[in-house]
């Protein structure tokens, strides 16, 4: 089976998340595409189990429209580091008019591969969770290295003393504040959301 991803900043990933996937699935073909209009040509002239689409850059959401609009049937795994749905129309039309799954970047190899090995079997993870962004809070904190968010007490909260904290810590406020997540900042290292 042949899958087609759609990458553009793949080389800049924080982790290799498609030779994970090639070394645990047996019988499929990774084709990886940096440029919208080779991807396009090629999934013009070729059928594929599956597209993965970072579709956050002009050109990621180009060539999704452009699947979309060639195959509405196609299995799609949209991706990105922003906290939205693929489709501009929201959660609810894409689930009605397309089969496309999602999940956040940095990319969890075995979501993905749990994603393309049971695609037809599942529903997308996040359908109608991007209207609440608090609700996606674990998943935006393991973008972080050093920190950590306890759900229980909704802290966010440093797991060891290191000179990069302060950094990663400026990046989670600019985060929450993005998203509209009111906190409150406790000490050098842990954020109260309120």
């Amino acid at each position: 089976m042949d899958i087609l991803v759609f990458d553009k900043n793949y080389e800049d990933e924080r982790s290799d998340y498609l030779s994970i996937i090639e070394n645990n699935l047996d019988g499929y073909n990774i084709s990886l595409f940096m440029n919208c209009e080779e991807a396009i040509s090629t999934f013009k002239k070729n059928l594929f189990h599956i597209v993965l689409i970072d579709f956050t850059t002009n050109e990621g959401k180009s060539f999704l429209q452009e699947v979309n609009k060639l195959n509405s049937l196609q299995r799609i795994i949209t991706m990105g580091y922003t906290l939205s749905c693929s489709s501009e129309m929201g959660c609810i039309y894409c689930i009605d008019n397309f089969h496309k799954r999602r999940l956040l970047k940095p990319i969890d190899p075995i979501s993905l591969y749990k994603t393309i090995k049971d695609f037809n079997n599942i529903f997308c993870k996040y359908a109608n969770r991007f209207e609440s962004p608090r609700l996606l809070l674990n998943e935006l904190v393991k973008r972080y290295k050093y920190f950590s968010y306890n759900e229980k007490d909704e802290i966010i909260f440093s797991k060891k003393n290191d000179l990069y904290e302060l950094k990663e810590l400026l990046n989670i406020m600019a985060d929450l504040k993005n998203y509209s997540i009111e906190y409150e900042v406790i000490d050098q290292k842990s954020l109260k959301i309120l």
